[in-house]
């Protein structure tokens, strides 16, 4: 099974007690764990990156420590009114010898960043106020898009065009022809200003062309 598989797999194991969004975006990154080609790391730096920008995540900050923080809290983001008090209260936990121990462990290592990852998840999709799958960024980078601020402009053109970014569904064929032909028209619009539009086009009617 691999690395990937294995945590995918287990993920659930890892965190039985977290449930509601927290839950659901983790089901989105473990499913993201079980691909090839070790795309976990991209996500995960794609969507930190971004809430950095968004002022949602801090630099200096882990997500596997921001994991560790998710669990040991007693409360959920649902518990708050919105996400940014709900980040305040985890940034306020202490951890402790016992808590970072648990990240000697690859596996869970690997467990807990995707649980800090997820709750930055949380912080995108309200800002947005839309569903983001994580398998998004996969399609991304495939395109050449991997920069943070590139990824955002994506993110922001889809806020503006009213239309959740659904690019895996995209490639898949699983759109209809409406909601496709936005989907296409928005990810070429918020392309003309990333940089490498050329190469990053390129890519896009590759890929277009391959559906």
């Amino acid at each position: 099974m691999g690395l990937f598989g294995a945590i995918g797999g287990a993920i659930g194991g890892f965190f039985s007690g977290i449930g509601g969004a927290l839950s659901g975006a983790l089901g989105g990154l473990s499913s993201v764990l079980g691909m090839a080609g070790g795309f976990f790391g991209v996500v995960c730096m794609a969507i930190k990156g971004i809430a950095t920008l968004l002022g949602i995540g801090k630099e200096e900050e882990k997500p596997e420590e921001l994991g560790l923080k998710a669990e040991k809290s007693d409360k959920k983001p649902e518990d708050f009114g919105n996400f940014e008090e709900y980040k305040d209260y985890i940034d306020a936990i202490e951890l402790d010898e016992k808590d970072f121990s648990k990240l000697e462990d690859p596996e869970k290592k690997q467990a807990y960043t995707a649980l800090g990852t997820a709750v930055y998840l949380q912080g995108l999709e309200e800002h947005y106020d839309m569903k983001i799958n994580p398998a998004n960024f996969v399609v991304l980078n495939s395109l050449g898009i991997k920069s943070p601020e590139d990824t955002k402009k994506f993110l922001d053109k889809c806020k503006e065009e009213n239309i959740s970014p659904e690019l895996d569904k995209l490639q898949e064929g699983k759109l209809s022809e409406t909601v496709e032909t936005k989907m296409i028209d928005t990810l070429k619009s918020s392309v003309a200003n990333m940089e490498n539009k050329e190469e990053i086009s390129n890519r896009l009617d590759q890929m277009l062309s391959e559906m």
